[in-house]
């Protein structure tokens, strides 16, 4: 869903990364850690293929991944991805706002009450986090 910033083109993006948390840990869980992020860094496509935009750009630029047809559009925005807004309340605002996509694309509900809904969950949420923060 594109926005515009400053009058140019933009899609938001987050980002998956992987880590090893500052503890002990067995070198069997090291390792074993350790081959799943190759394995995960070797088999980019695979990630793409099921709907994430790829870290690799030789993996978004691959002949692959261009040639499907569901991945063709997130391919195209790739020139034009700025991080999600820092915002504090932006997350949850998000995921609610992914539900309510999820809901009109799979026509599991009547778009206006989807969105009418949306609209009241996130006000109602604002509110309440508002009311939190105040306490």
């Amino acid at each position: 869903m594109p926005h515009f910033e400053s009058g140019k083109k933009v899609y938001t993006a987050g980002s998956h990364q992987f880590g090893i948390l500052n503890q002990e840990i067995s070198d069997t869980k090291l390792d074993a850690i350790l081959k799943f992020i190759k394995y995960v860094n070797e088999n980019s496509i695979q990630w793409g293929l099921g709907g994430q935009v790829p870290a690799k750009l030789s993996v978004i630029e691959s002949d692959e991944y261009k040639s499907d047809k569901e991945l063709a559009g997130f391919a195209a925005q790739v020139d034009y991805l700025i991080d999600l807004p820092k915002d504090i309340y932006y997350g949850e605002i998000y995921n609610r706002m992914g539900v309510a996509i999820s809901t009109v694309i799979t026509f599991s509900g009547n778009v206006q009450s989807v969105l009418n809904k949306s609209v009241s969950d996130t006000q109602q949420l604002i509110s309440e986090l508002e009311s939190e923060k105040l306490n």
